[in-house]
């Protein structure tokens, strides 16, 4: 008993399907339907935070892996994640045309998870990138006197002193 694709989306002038489509305001296509504080609007309005709070991981990670790329990190494994990631984001939004919360839950969390461990992957890249570089500057601190001194002895055996 839903309604036909058109209700939603329109004969012509068919807008890219965003997130926005499930956004209760004034110019939402939902409220043609559904009244505020209604289940379907507060289904529509959990949809929506859920989405949008993908987003903002998706954009997140993204981000972190570019920057760790950058710096030179290996971070094939999060690249993977969030390229899962995408999978469930689009078949999230395959699922919320059903409306059905539980089921919509679920995959939330699914591409959640996926877009918190590609962060994750980010993060620890990053992390192992400035780790290196401490540890490659404690090495030359520790080798620079070691250097001095056997500069200092080679010039002493050669100037005849043992």
């Amino acid at each position: 008993n839903l309604p036909q694709c058109t209700v939603c989306h329109q004969h012509h002038a068919i807008a890219e399907p965003t997130a926005d489509i499930l956004k209760m305001g004034a110019d939402s296509v939902c409220i043609t339907c559904h009244h505020q504080n209604d289940k379907g609007w507060r289904t529509g309005e959990q949809m929506y935070g859920m989405i949008s709070e993908l987003v903002r991981l998706r954009d997140q990670a993204q981000a972190g892996l570019d920057e760790a790329q950058n710096l030179g990190m290996d971070v094939t494994e999060g690249r993977f994640q969030l390229q899962d990631f995408r999978k469930d984001f689009l078949q999230l939004r395959t699922i919320s045309h059903a409306l059905e919360l539980a089921e919509f839950t679920k995959k939330f969390q699914e591409a959640k998870e996926r877009a918190t461990n590609a962060h994750q992957v980010s993060q620890d890249a990053i992390q192992e990138f400035h780790y290196r570089r401490k540890g490659l500057l404690v090495a030359l601190l520790l080798c620079f006197p070691v250097l001095i001194l056997l500069t200092l002895k080679v010039r002493e055996i050669s100037n005849g002193r043992p």
